[in-house]
């Protein structure tokens, strides 16, 4: 079971043949870069930055990547920014490990037949029900219940009728009422 990057780390140990279910919470549906590049390019794109932080951030964020795909490094003048979303010398070989792993190809790789759950929320501000689309797809030879919820923010909180904004991430906010249903029906299928 693996929420948000867990499910990278899920899908992985699927490869090594560890499990023999896999529950898929909101997970990481891209390849890692492409997740944090599109994240950083919203910022670049929000009218929040000044011109010159924002021309900065779009420039950087192909060159970081495409150092990191190419010789897992980071490069040293990269935008403030940039630094404060993990692009630096200490985490280029996280960085670079976990971009290598594509889920859709992950996913696609299970035995026809595997047990999975696979959950995505209109109100995820993080990983939306679209990004989820090319993975759900490279599920489809498994024996997937996929949960389309409505009202859980990324952490699987309940939302309710609340839009969904970056103040919910610090709240303390109950469980989702569709991501209980969807678990308690995935273990009780399998008999847990």
């Amino acid at each position: 079971m693996g929420h948000s990057e867990g499910g990278l780390t899920t899908l992985a140990l699927a490869e090594r043949g560890v499990g023999d279910g896999y529950g898929l919470l909101a997970p990481l549906s891209m390849r890692y870069l492409d997740l944090l590049g599109g994240q950083l390019e919203s910022i670049a794109h929000s009218g929040q930055l000044a011109d010159a932080d924002a021309e900065a951030l779009r420039n950087d964020i192909p060159r970081a990547v495409e150092s990191l795909r190419t010789t897992g490094t980071v490069p040293e003048d990269l935008s403030p920014i940039m630094v404060q979303f993990g692009f630096n010398a200490y985490n280029a070989t996280f960085l670079a490990e976990a971009d290598a792993l594509n889920p859709p190809d992950l996913a696609a790789s299970l035995p026809d037949g595997t047990p999975v759950l696979l959950t995505c929320s209109d109100k995820d501000l993080n990983i939306s029900c679209d990004q989820i689309e090319p993975l759900r797809a490279s599920l489809e030879h498994t024996d997937l219940q996929f949960g389309h919820f409505t009202t859980a923010n990324h952490t699987l909180e309940e939302l309710g009728p609340l839009p969904a904004g970056i103040a919910d991430g610090p709240a303390l906010l109950p469980a989702s009422t569709e991501f209980a249903t969807a678990i308690n029906g995935w273990a009780a299928q399998r008999g847990a």
